[in-house]
């Protein structure tokens, strides 16, 4: 993967001075790490738009602090309530000597027999997962391949996955990451309708912030073509 770089510069606004970074399309940030002090700083907000929709939370970041260049993620964002743009951002510096976690994106590939030829309904349990590694192996996906689900009820658990080296997942390697459900008939669709199956709410808040970065990222991308 291609580098992905960042200029932001020290900031020394703060508080009420924030604004008018702000009308000037510069987004406030803090960059900090493991025993490293943390620092205020400031960066486009296009630029920072157009690097978070390439390298989103689990992709280093090439970041160019005047003189220095550090390796750093994005660790947490703040959008504004109204409008899709970025008001704040962490950035978490990294030593390239020392592991660290984060979210890897799962995706699926391959064709589950059960599904195409028995009609069986895919579902997926953990849409990602925590990983441990040094920077240099960071991955932000971990593939599934699903091919070998031919029959209802058959799984795909996390011990199942293969990393790359270097790389670890971590949880319990018991915990299912895909399955294979069978086919609904009516009368269960309807005797379930009024149960609660699962608490989706964290998962759709979740969604729906991740939409809006992502939107956000898209605007600053449009606003750069101008």
């Amino acid at each position: 993967m291609e580098s992905i770089v960042l200029t932001a510069q020290i900031r020394t606004a703060v508080k009420n001075q924030i604004k008018p970074l702000r009308k000037n399309r510069k987004v406030p940030g803090v960059l900090y790490g493991h025993d490293i002090p943390s620092r205020n700083i400031v960066v486009d907000a296009v630029e920072f738009g157009k690097v978070y929709k390439k390298a989103g939370a689990s992709n280093l970041i090439d970041l160019k602090l005047g003189e220095e260049s550090l390796k750093v993620l994005v660790k947490d964002y703040q959008l504004h309530p109204l409008k899709t743009i970025f008001t704040h951002f962490d950035l978490y510096q990294v030593r390239m000597d020392e592991e660290l976690e984060a979210e890897a994106k799962v995706v699926t590939v391959g064709e589950a027999p059960a599904v195409k030829g028995l009609g069986g309904i895919l579902v997926k349990n953990m849409p990602t997962l925590t990983i441990r590694c040094l920077p240099g192996n960071l991955v932000g996906e971990l593939t599934v391949d699903i091919s070998s689900l031919s029959e209802f009820g058959q799984s795909i658990h996390v011990k199942d996955i293969a990393v790359p080296a270097g790389v670890e997942i971590l949880g319990n390697p018991q915990d299912v990451v895909v399955t294979i459900a069978a086919p609904r008939s009516e009368e269960e669709i309807t005797a379930a309708s009024g149960a609660v199956v699962e608490d989706v709410t964290q998962v759709k808040v979740a969604a729906d912030e991740k939409k809006k970065a992502e939107e956000a990222a898209a605007a600053a991308e449009a606003e750069a073509k101008k």
